[in-house]
């Protein structure tokens, strides 16, 4: 891999009270929801059987059966047909159009759907024109990084069609933005001086595969530019119309899938195929209850998913007869403090004991945070914090965090502060005696020249000491999950496959209703990577489907 750039950095959570979370553009509107039943509008074709069989074993309520279709308004026949017109829906239109099929997209909501995030990929035009290559090597090294994040539970054929194929289709997008006047740029952290494996639980800047397409951290510019080419190409567009029922022939084979339109039914015939991009189902509370028990019933804020999202299209699929991952799915968290992870000041739950090694991100800071009482942690430092991170320069969201005198003020003011730690501890609301302590211990650890507790790297340890007052805490200003990263087995041609591993012919999946990409948590070695794999393999899911026989 050559080359290493100090490239801007998206925002992933924003302000110095990281009040906010990614926004999602547009308005959405649900439509009504279908009735219950299982015929079908002439009885050749069927949809999905009505049962939940296919659910995964445990709680099923989340699956219900498929609506009863009558009184089908109208018939529009295509050779392929997509449902959802998110960034993984639209790439898959724009492969059908350049293999000669013109589809139609049934999308949920009032418009083609526009999410904040970067594209991860590899090799592309940008890269090379930045000096970064990827050699075979290199893929093979990240893409064992990320199956062991995943705890072997990704599929890493998966991975591998990202790695093949998201470079041309990421320079496809930015052709068509760039036809706009949208410029897209490198958006990924440079490498540190320091070695992030050796001294963090954080390695998000090792490989720079990020890029933002336009002049924010959103895919707007894609979204638009993509809706647009479809569109002139003769694609045909069906807002507020979600699919609601797949349909079948009598071999189980998927020729088509109904809409809802102002409480009737459309049917969609599709002879090439159907293409599943709905999204994922963070507002779908049975589902995250079901397969993502890490956050269910935890009352936590669901930041990111918009109200469409409610596993649609994960529902259709199963009920057609495909296989779910099991759970738990990877939902993405966040849990952030006032000086942004992995700047290693001291972490302490309630009861005033230190609990992790500080210098891990803040999407896996969730993962030890939320197993703390309240699911609360302060951040502790003194009033030495600014020039120690200056000193450090801890790689961070925010690229090397270096405060400046305005920032410094900033977090000050929206910190507790006292002269003592008996006082801190009074305002935090924790025992005093627990919390002095603690510490106590962590800056004899200091002293004794290693961290016998969690390991955190001696010169971090040092640099971190609680010495010179006043001191100042923050508790974590959030913590929450948005994207719930689970759905259904494909192969590498984005065909949808049953439990047997056998592909359902004519159905295709790609983007949140993939599963088998993540492990249990959404960990960023990989800068863009959910949204780089949406680009690629909705653009794979759209050739396979329009070359189909």
């Amino acid at each position: 891999m050559a080359n290493q750039l100090n490239m801007d950095r998206r925002h992933f959570l924003a302000g110095v009270a990281g009040a906010t979370a990614l926004g999602v553009a547009g308005c959405f509107v649900g439509c009504s929801p279908a009735a219950e039943g299982k015929s079908d509008a002439d009885g050749a074709d069927q949809t999905a059987a009505p049962s939940n069989e296919n659910a995964p074993a445990g709680k099923k309520d989340w699956l219900g059966i498929p609506p009863e279709v009558a009184d089908v308004s109208k018939t529009v026949d295509a050779e392929v047909v997509i449902v959802g017109a998110g960034v993984a829906g639209l790439a898959a239109g724009l492969a059908a159009i350049e293999n000669g099929v013109k589809p139609i997209i049934l999308e949920k909501g009032q418009t083609s759907r526009s999410g904040g995030g970067v594209h991860g990929a590899v090799n592309t035009k940008l890269q090379a024109e930045s000096g970064i290559t990827f050699t075979v090597e290199d893929i093979d090294k990240f893409i064992k990084a990320e199956m062991k994040n995943s705890g072997m539970n990704a599929d890493e054929s998966l991975l591998r069609v990202w790695a093949a194929e998201s470079g041309a289709v990421l320079d496809k997008i930015v052709e068509l933005t760039a036809a706009d006047g949208v410029e897209s740029r490198i958006n990924t952290l440079p490498l540190p001086d320091y070695d992030q494996e050796e001294q963090e639980y954080f390695t998000e800047g090792a490989y720079p595969v990020g890029h933002a397409v336009g002049p924010g951290d959103a895919n707007g510019p894609a979204i638009d530019a993509l809706t647009k080419k479809i569109q002139s190409e003769g694609g045909e567009f069906y807002y507020s119309t979600p699919g609601v029922a797949l349909i079948q022939d009598e071999a189980g084979n998927v020729t088509g899938v109904y809409g809802q339109q102002n409480n009737q039914y459309i049917r969609f015939n599709a002879s090439k195929g159907v293409i599943v991009t709905t999204g994922e189902y963070g507002n779908n509370p049975d589902m995250v209850d079901e397969f993502v028990p890490q956050v269910a019933g935890l009352g936590l804020n669901c930041f990111y998913a918009p109200p469409v999202n409610t596993g649609d299209g994960h529902k259709m699929m199963v009920w057609a007869g495909a296989e779910m991952q099991r759970p738990p799915h990877a939902p993405m968290t966040a849990c952030t403090f006032l000086v942004p992870q992995p700047v290693p000041f001291l972490l302490v739950n309630k009861r005033g004991e230190r609990f992790q090694n500080e210098a891990s991100s803040n999407f896996i800071a969730f993962n030890s945070v939320g197993h703390q009482p309240d699911m609360t942690a302060f951040q502790v430092f003194d009033s030495r914090w600014a020039d120690v991170c200056n000193e450090l320069k801890v790689m961070t969201w925010e690229n090397t965090f270096l405060p400046d005198a305005e920032k410094k003020a900033a977090i000050e003011e929206a910190s507790l502060k006292a002269d003592t730690l008996e006082e801190l501890a009074a305002l935090m609301g924790i025992d005093p005696a627990a919390f002095a302590e603690t510490v106590a211990r962590r800056n004899a650890l200091a002293d004794s020249g290693h961290d016998d507790d969690f390991g955190l790297p001696l010169d971090r340890l040092v640099a971190t000491k609680i010495t010179d007052p006043p001191f100042f805490a923050n508790q974590n200003v959030l913590i929450g999950y948005g994207v719930c990263l689970g759905g259904v087995w494909v192969n590498k041609n984005m065909q949808v496959l049953k439990k047997d591993g056998s592909p359902i012919d004519g159905l295709y999946a790609a983007g949140n209703t993939v599963g088998r990409r993540f492990g249990t948590s959404y960990f960023q070695e990989l800068c863009g990577l959910s949204n780089g794999m949406a680009d690629a393999h909705g653009y794979v899911a759209g050739r396979s489907a329009a070359t189909r026989a």
